[in-house]
């Protein structure tokens, strides 16, 4: 008999910088209640399999084959006409490009990761055979930022025809490959589905699974999952064939349920009998998130990064744009403050066990106040660390001593959402903040020698052209503040998400919105009240980044994402692939 209660499986999809948090987070909540469960990361398998060197030369082999059927065809339609120019570039770089993948490879595990032109050089050509593999899959998109499946994941029909399908489906023959080493005696396995492409890559597993008659639950979860709970009657109409359970909010005590026998009323979980329940507990996740069953060795960095996590949902929890004011409510219920000494344990655990300082906090957002109590509980232990942490801008940050008590204890940058400089965008976001607090705290952060990233989202309602130019203008205006490495940055076209209060309000807000399946939860063709569409601002956003880039001095990219943080003497922190 196995010593092993379940499965549970982390399905491609990700970027593969680092190791994941929320199974091994329930590997240890299950061990805590005496189940032993295995974490399995597909994810990083896939990208290592279409790497492999026979694999690479196969799929250039085909390439050269597809280029000489598209040669010979009297009529090409314009995404042909894309693919035969990849086509031309691969004959004539293919070979090299081979020839150098292992080189590329290793980039992403030593010191040449940390040197910006072969950081670069290395990426172009992993992507290259990224895309080689994707050439006979149709409009497949697989790469360190995103997996797009062939035909989307907004069309219950279109995706059930497509997992099964071995033309259509990249991960096809990778996933079935990969079940062999599943011991199908385990009776309960669950899949994580973090984002849209591993909806796509998590069902074509249990698929898979039951095609080759595994008899156990299939339990598919994650938070991708439920931000479909709105949609939850597609699921049960559309896949309950291969999927026994849909596992929505937090998933410790809907498994832990699962594997005693009894669904509990106190879980939110949907079977082919419908819903059971939708009260699920807030879970403290405080235990020590258990790392073991993961090869840390080979995620694409050459230092570990560990994500760790304080709280779940959003302390702020008011930004309108955002899904956790009110699809995250009922788990924002309840929390207790976290206990900063037993924080600090966890930290100085992994920090020990897993031999590296590097951590990821992954908070939507951490309060200053609480900052303050962590740096100074990491220090008084002597504590070494290199973290990274969301914040955002506000008086608070101004206190004297704060910024450099911060530093001082171990953080190596910050991420902050500035979403806009315009008055009436932010008011209607509910995204407040003082008039002058964005540049008093630039300033400072540039004085302590301290990085930053923002991100800015360009298109909510209240945008006009005018303010598109405004933020520009001052975007423009930071050129001696914010140089580079002090700043790097994001700019993102807002996007609707059906769980937000947005979208429930969105004729008050005045914004058209255009769905195209019946599985969207992020829209992302609209039109607000004064004409202004999501193509005039993906326009801008192309635009805005070619000035800005002169200004801010990068030549080797469209955005400004850079490497600082993995430049210095720490070697750290967030892996950034947009590069």
């Amino acid at each position: 008999m196995s010593s092993i209660d379940c499965y549970l499986i982390f399905p491609p999809g990700f970027h593969p910088g680092q190791p994941f948090l929320a199974l091994p987070q329930l590997k240890s909540f299950l061990a805590e209640n005496n189940f032993n469960a295995k974490v399995i990361d597909f994810n990083l398998d896939a990208f290592y399999y279409f790497l492999e060197p026979n694999r690479a030369k196969e799929n250039l082999k085909k390439a050269i084959s597809l280029l000489i059927d598209l040669q010979e065809k009297d009529h090409l339609f314009s995404h042909e006409k894309k693919q035969l120019s990849f086509l031309n570039y691969a004959l004539q770089f293919g070979q090299t490009f081979l020839d150098q993948l292992k080189s590329s490879v290793d980039c992403f595990n030593n010191e040449s990761f940390y040197q910006q032109e072969k950081f670069l050089s290395s990426k172009k050509i992993i992507h290259f055979f990224y895309r080689l593999a994707c050439l006979s899959h149709g409009d497949s998109i697989f790469s360190f930022e995103v997996y797009y499946p062939h035909g989307g994941v907004s069309n219950p029909k279109t995706i059930l025809q497509n997992i099964s399908s071995k033309n259509k489906n990249l991960l096809y023959h990778f996933l079935e490959e990969q079940i062999k080493n599943i011991d199908f005696n385990i009776k309960t396995i669950g899949i994580n589905a973090t984002t849209r492409g591993q909806f796509h890559s998590a069902l074509t597993l249990a698929f898979l699974l039951k095609k080759h008659n595994y008899q156990g639950k299939i339990v598919l979860g994650g938070s991708y999952i439920t931000r479909l709970y709105p949609k939850r009657n597609f699921l049960l109409n559309s896949f309950m064939d291969i999927v026994d359970y849909f596992s929505f909010f937090e998933g410790e005590h809907n498994l832990l349920s699962l594997l005693k026998g009894k669904v509990k009323s106190s879980t939110c979980l949907m079977s082919n009998k419908g819903i059971h329940q939708s009260n699920t507990p807030p879970v403290e996740n405080h235990h020590f998130p258990d790392f073991t069953d993961l090869p840390l060795n080979d995620y694409f960095s050459p230092d570990l990064v560990l994500p760790f996590q304080i709280r779940r949902g959003c302390i702020y929890g008011k930004c309108i744009f955002c899904e956790h004011p009110v699809f995250m409510e009922t788990e924002n219920k309840n929390r207790k403050n976290p206990k900063v000494k037993s924080l600090v344990e966890a930290l100085s655990n992994l920090k020990s066990k897993y031999k590296t300082s590097n951590i990821y906090f992954i908070d939507e957002m951490i309060l200053p106040i609480e900052m303050d109590d962590i740096c100074q509980t990491i220090l008084k232990n002597n504590l070494k660390l290199n973290f990274i942490f969301y914040s955002y801008f506000s008086n608070a940050l101004l206190k004297v001593g704060r910024i450099a008590l911060w530093k001082k204890a171990g953080l190596k940058k910050m991420w902050m959402g500035l979403e806009s400089f315009d008055k009436q965008v932010l008011k209607n976001m509910k995204k407040f903040r003082p008039n002058d607090s964005v540049e008093k705290c630039l300033t400072l952060f540039k004085k302590e020698k301290l990085p930053v990233h923002l991100f800015l989202l360009l298109g909510f309602p209240g945008e006009s052209t005018k303010s598109l130019n405004n933020t520009l203008d001052k975007l423009l205006s930071f050129k001696d503040l914010l140089k580079n490495p002090f700043l790097s940055l994001d700019l993102f076209t807002y996007t609707v998400y059906i769980n937000s209060e947005a979208y429930q309000q969105r004729k008050e807000l005045k914004i058209e919105t255009y769905p195209k399946g019946d599985l969207d939860i992020g829209i992302v063709d609209w039109k607000l009240e004064n004409g202004l569409d999501n193509k005039q601002v993906q326009k801008f956003i192309k635009e805005a980044f070619k000035k800005v880039s002169i200004v801010y001095g990068d030549k080797n990219s469209t955005n400004l994402i850079d490497l600082q943080c993995l430049q210095d003497s720490t070697h750290l922190l967030y892996i950034n692939y947009h590069l």
